[in-house]
C-alpha cells in the first residue's frame, strides 16, 4: 500500500467512527455553513506539486449538485439561515478562475477572492483591471491573502503589520472601497495573529481549519476541494464526514 492510499484508508477509518455521533450533533444545530476553498480552476499550474488545481468539469458538477440538492449560497455578509449554507471562496487570486467566477454569476451565486497583492498583474495571476471588473458585481467580494504569502504563524508583529497593512491599501485603492475579508496563507495562524487583523476591522478572517461554522463572525473554517477530489469524496466533506479533523486540531 503506498504513501496517498495509507493516509486514505486512516482518514476513512477515522471519518466511518465519527460519522454518525458527528451526525447526531449536527442535526441539533439549527443554521451549518460550509465555506469551500478553490485555488486554481481547469489547467494545472506548473508550480502545483500539491494538487490544488481543480477540473473546471469537476468544479460544474460540484455547483451543480449543489444547486440540485438545495444548498443556500452565502457571502460573509449574509446571515447564516439554514443547515445547507454553502459560500465559495477562491485563495491566491490566479487567472485563471475567471471562467468559473464568471459562471458563478450567472447562477448567482456569490464568491468571495483572496488575492496576494505582490502578485497582482503578474503572468498566471488576476490583473488590477480584473479585480477592479469583479469588485464592481454585487456577487463578488474581494478579500486579501496577505502581500507574499508568509507563514503568519512564524512572523513578528512588525511583520504581520506590513502584510496586512500593505496588502489591504492596495486592494483599497484598486477597488475604491474598504475590506474587511482575509484569509491565512497555509491556513497558519497564532491568536495575536487575529487580534492584530482586528485593530484593521479585519472581521472575517478564513482560517483552514476543517469544520463548519454556525456565523461568520471573526474566525471561519474552511474546507479545501482539491484535483484528488470527485463527486463522493466532495460529498462527505461537505456532510462532516471528515470534522473529526476539528478535534485533532483542537488537541494539539
Amino acid at each position: 500500500m503506498n504513501n496517498y492510499l495509507a493516509k486514505k484508508y486512516i482518514k476513512n477509518l477515522f471519518g466511518y467512527s465519527f460519522y454518525p455521533f458527528n451526525q447526531f450533533l449536527l442535526n441539533k444545530k439549527k443554521n451549518i455553513n460550509r465555506t469551500l476553498i478553490f485555488h486554481s480552476i481547469d489547467e494545472k499550474l506548473i508550480f502545483d506539486t500539491y494538487g490544488f488545481s481543480v477540473n473546471f468539469k469537476d468544479f460544474k458538477n460540484y455547483i451543480y449538485y449543489l444547486k440540485f440538492n438545495n444548498y443556500e449560497f452565502h457571502d460573509f455578509k449574509s446571515k447564516i439561515t439554514s443547515k445547507k449554507s454553502i459560500s465559495i471562496t477562491f485563495d491566491d487570486g490566479y487567472k485563471n478562475i475567471l471562467p468559473a467566477v464568471d459562471y458563478l454569476i450567472e447562477l448567482d451565486i456569490p464568491a468571495i477572492i483572496f488575492v496576494i497583492t505582490s502578485k497582482i498583474n503578474d503572468n498566471l495571476y488576476l490583473s488590477s483591471g480584473d479585480i477592479n471588473r469583479l469588485s464592481n458585481n454585487k456577487l463578488i467580494t474581494i478579500g486579501s491573502h496577505s502581500h507574499s504569502h508568509p507563514n503568519f504563524a512564524k512572523l513578528n508583529n512588525l511583520n504581520c503589520i506590513y502584510e496586512i497593512e500593505t496588502s489591504i491599501k492596495i486592494i483599497e485603492d484598486i477597488i475604491g472601497d474598504e475590506i474587511n475579508t482575509f484569509a491565512f496563507p497555509y491556513g497558519a495562524y497564532n491568536l495575536n495573529n487575529i487580534k492584530i487583523l482586528n485593530k484593521f476591522n479585519i472581521n472575517n478572517i478564513c482560517t483552514s481549519d476543517y469544520g463548519y461554522n454556525i456565523n461568520f463572525e471573526n474566525t471561519i473554517k474552511r474546507i479545501e476541494i482539491v484535483e484528488q477530489d470527485n463527486i463522493e469524496s466532495f460529498k462527505r466533506k461537505i456532510n462532516g464526514f471528515y470534522d473529526y479533523m476539528l478535534i485533532k486540531k483542537i488537541l494539539k
